[in-house]
């Protein structure tokens, strides 16, 4: 490849002047040509609110398309201990399965759905994915809050037994 435009998304902690950095400093390891800003589809970089949920819709450039698609982001601190990063690596161990059984399962909404856990730049994280030509986006979203709110009941309720297994 001799011509190429390269598009930073950063995610996480950092700031203007550490994103800057880090994109020059792959461009540097990438050498290419640059496209002309005219031949390029334009991007726009928005900050967004830590105060609310955010939510992309984009449209599919297939018109036919029927599926949808929905990544559940939620973003944790820094890690400050490795006694933090390993309780955080403990909850979604605790509810990969859990999370399957009933985003996939039991609801059906998808071939695709599956909880993951992240570490951006030793920024935690985590969500769930799901796909589906069935439901919308805002459907999708009620199952992974039912999901949530299901499992932060049975984990108040859990004995002291159990917690132990």
């Amino acid at each position: 490849m001799t011509s190429a435009t390269h598009l930073w998304f950063f995610v996480g902690n950092l700031t203007q002047d550490e994103a800057i950095r880090i994109s020059r400093k792959a461009d540097k390891a990438f050498p290419v040509e640059k496209v002309c800003r005219d031949e390029c589809h334009q991007k726009r970089v928005v900050k967004l609110s830590g105060e609310k949920d955010t939510v992309l819709k984009v449209r599919s450039s297939n018109p036919g398309e029927s599926n949808s698609a929905i990544l559940r982001y939620y973003q944790s601190k820094p890690i400050a201990s490795v006694r933090q990063e390993m309780l955080h690596k403990a909850v979604f161990k605790y509810i990969d399965n859990p999370s399957y059984d009933f985003l996939r399962t039991q609801s059906q909404l998808g071939y695709i759905a599956y909880s993951i856990e992240m570490n951006f730049r030793k920024v935690l994280g985590g969500g769930f994915v799901v796909q589906s030509s069935d439901y919308t986006p805002e459907q999708i979203l009620a199952y992974i809050q039912t999901f949530l709110d299901n499992t932060k009941t049975s984990i108040e309720e859990l004995s002291d037994e159990d917690y132990e297994k």
